[in-house]
């Protein structure tokens, strides 16, 4: 019987389990890299003017929020250059009135601890003073709503920039307190002009909020830019929107 040499098939099979390795761990970086929900507006191409926002949100599947007899349609949103950068902006621009639109998602994103809300935005004109606990005066510069669901049960938080109320603070709605809670994010508030980067972890946010939970799921976002309680004018440029 001939002998097997163990050298060749022992230096095939250590090559083949290094290249093997290789392609799990750059599989599992880009992974950890990969947006679950973008926005996308830096793969706008063209101005989208006031006019022609509606039909922006159609494509990206938005619908303006109603309560009652109210909707919060977006007059004067529009998507434009951002200020001294190529890439294209959301302008939240609001003159006394409430904008609000809402996406529901088609695959909900699992709620893991390593999830975060990512966003980059410049606040050119705040509202008047904001009080998240009164609705008469909760207006805010932006609020990016996420709604999941926690075992079974919805839950929303809007993450609010706000000049008004401490970094971290929750404050609970006063039309919902205990399915909708807000929480101040840590903006810098020492000039109007000036472009701002946050990365919030939102699993840590919802525990805070609501309190410990089993199984969670993003389920849907919305944007929000109001003047209307104070009779602020309210402009916010959104230039990064994004899940990761």
């Amino acid at each position: 019987m001939n002998k097997i040499n163990l050298i060749p098939v022992f230096a095939i099979t250590l090559v083949l389990a290094v290249a093997i390795m290789g392609t799990l761990l750059s599989s599992q970086s880009h992974a950890e890299g990969k947006s679950l929900w973008n926005l996308g507006l830096d793969k706008e191409a063209n101005d989208i003017s006031k006019n022609d926002f509606k039909s922006w949100m159609n494509r990206k599947g938005f619908q303006s929020f109603r309560y009652l007899f109210f909707e919060r349609d977006p007059k004067n949103w529009r998507i434009v250059p951002c200020v001294n950068n190529k890439d294209f902006c959301l302008v939240m621009e609001d003159r006394k009135t409430s904008s609000h639109i809402l996406k529901k998602l088609n695959i909900p994103v699992p709620l893991s601890e390593d999830l975060n809300l990512v966003m980059e935005f410049m606040v050119e004109v705040w509202p008047e003073r904001t009080d998240l606990a009164k609705k008469d005066k909760e207006d805010a510069a932006l609020r990016i709503f996420l709604t999941a669901d926690l075992d079974g049960r919805n839950a929303h938080i809007g993450f609010a920039v706000t000049r008004d109320h401490e970094h971290g603070q929750i404050v609970a709605s006063q039309r919902k307190p205990k399915e909708i809670k807000y929480i101040a994010l840590p903006v810098n508030t020492s000039d109007e002009k000036v472009w701002q980067r946050l990365s919030t972890p939102i699993a840590a946010s919802f525990q805070k909020a609501f309190g410990s939970f089993e199984k969670a799921e993003i389920i849907a976002i919305g944007l929000k830019s109001d003047g209307n309680n104070t009779a602020s004018d309210v402009k916010v440029w959104l230039r990064e929107l994004k899940i990761k």
